[in-house]
């Protein structure tokens, strides 16, 4: 017997992840009455977190970025002010490669003088590549920044996007269709391309002969403006979904997983497991492969785009306990072995909630295609420990969990445990890429498999798109 929520909603957002959250605090904001739906007991998704001995441990997504030259996360803490503690980290990574350390500064310079003094490159070509690459990451933020009405609601919207900032979308359309790889024609060297690869698969999820210029730009840009929350990934959500509760009085349901969206009439009818809640617009944060499982109408845009990207990077993540006999010059490393890489987060040593006086807490993550059989957890240890113990000098490590995509499946509920969103390519550039238009008028899909929504950074931006869009209905006043 299904039970029903009296409430009839403005919004219903499935999911509680960084897109969900944000969302519906823009939406909250704005006057409309929200309700965000979770199917796991902990806001964040693929950037939650868990506890073991007391301390905490991010199950995926470790770091920030965006907030360079009034980015999305400028922009959103300046609109919700997150009890959060943050630490920009420099250098933003440090990548191991057979016997090669290279320092990802922030500042530019000094990345190229590291870059050619590893690689022996002139300095003078590495640093026309990086100007470049900065230059187009910095247009590339200039336009997203800005009100994109992308894609259109209304048709007015349309006329909007069209000139909005249009000279400068003209200067950028070009890099749509030019390949990553025109930034590195002129310093062929083996070792610099894979780094650069394995650099772009973390936030681009494509290497640099298929990865669009415009977004490798932007993903290689990234690393200079790494930064660190206290308390973890998991700890800025907990903070967005207090800030939602405190200030907006949205309402979160937990543990319900939602299996089932009709459309009746001027209403959608979202079914909850054993609830059923009634609401006049719906939003999907969760995979687009997902939400066409539990939506009860045809939705034609929705099913193509479904069947032509399909499900594609998973990640093996493991979960340690370990003290150092060295002291770290950089929380996050990338390190090279054989055909893929692993990247590793070490808590900060003065962040209590991740370490004490005997343990630092270590998330490691790597990719693993979905589409190839996944070695069991034992194996996945033994690798990473080897890992481990041939970067750095190692006191004391132990083993608290390995995560396969079978595992984040079982607490995110997400196709075959998809991570990182859907690959960039130039065959599926951003004018054919997943949007929050489904085809179907008040039923969007925002979240990792939309465009933009590559990471926190990427989700937040989209809800921006989003929500820019959206008039406001009434001036918000805090419970009483």
């Amino acid at each position: 017997m299904k039970s029903s929520d009296s409430i009839f909603y403005d919004y219903i957002i499935i999911g509680a992840g960084a897109s969900g959250m944000a969302t519906a605090l823009m939406l909250a904001k704005k006057g409309y009455l929200v309700k965000v739906i979770e199917a796991h007991s902990l806001p964040g998704g693929c950037g939650s977190f868990f506890k073991r001995k007391g301390l905490k441990f991010d199950v995926g997504a470790t770091t920030l970025s965006g907030f360079r030259d009034n980015g999305p996360m400028n922009r959103f803490l300046k609109l919700f002010p997150l009890d959060i503690k943050l630490k920009h980290i420099d250098p933003g990574i440090i990548f191991h490669r057979n016997d090669l350390i290279l320092k990802r500064y922030s500042d530019t310079e000094r990345w190229i003088q590291e870059l050619a003094k590893t690689f022996n490159i002139d300095s003078i070509k590495l640093k026309k590549q990086w100007k470049h690459i900065d230059h187009i990451n910095q247009l590339a933020w200039k336009l997203t920044g800005s009100t994109l009405y992308f894609p259109a609601i209304r048709k007015l919207n349309l006329i909007k996007f069209i000139f909005t900032k249009l000279i400068l979308k003209l200067k950028l359309l070009p890099y749509l269709f030019k390949k990553t790889e025109i930034y590195f024609q002129r310093t062929k060297n083996h070792d610099y391309e894979k780094i650069i690869d394995q650099l772009l698969l973390i936030s681009a999820q494509n290497y640099s002969d298929k990865t669009p210029a415009l977004i490798g730009a932007m993903s290689l840009s990234y690393p200079n403006d790494t930064w660190y929350c206290y308390g973890g990934i998991g700890e800025f959500h907990m903070q967005m979904m207090k800030h939602a509760k405190k200030n907006y009085n949205i309402n979160f349901q937990f543990n319900k997983k939602v299996t089932n969206i009709k459309k009746s009439d001027q209403r959608f009818i979202v079914q909850a497991q054993d609830v059923e809640y009634t609401c006049s617009k719906v939003i999907s944060t969760i995979p687009i492969w997902n939400t066409n499982k539990i939506i009860d109408f045809d939705l034609p845009k929705l099913h193509s785009k479904a069947d032509h990207f399909p499900v594609k990077w998973g990640a093996i993540t493991g979960y340690f306990l370990i003290r150092l006999d060295q002291e770290l010059e950089s929380i996050y490393h990338q390190i090279h072995v054989k055909d893929h890489s692993y990247f590793f987060s070490f808590s900060e040593k003065d962040d209590e909630s991740k370490s004490n006086e005997k343990w630092l807490t270590l998330t490691i993550s790597t990719h693993c295609d979905l589409q190839k059989k996944i070695k069991n957890k034992n194996e996945y240890q033994k690798d990473i420990e080897e890992v481990i113990h041939s970067n750095f000098k190692t006191k004391e490590l132990e083993c608290v969990g390995i995560g396969t995509p079978f595992t984040f499946e079982k607490f995110t509920s997400r196709e075959k445990g998809c991570v990182g969103g859907i690959p960039h390519s130039i065959d599926n550039n951003l004018l054919t890429f997943p949007n929050f238009l489904t085809g179907l008028k008040n039923f969007y899909q925002l979240g990792d498999t939309t465009f933009p929504g590559q990471g926190i950074v990427g989700v937040i931006q989209g809800a921006f798109n989003f929500t820019d869009q959206i008039p406001q209905k009434r001036k918000y006043e805090k419970d009483k």
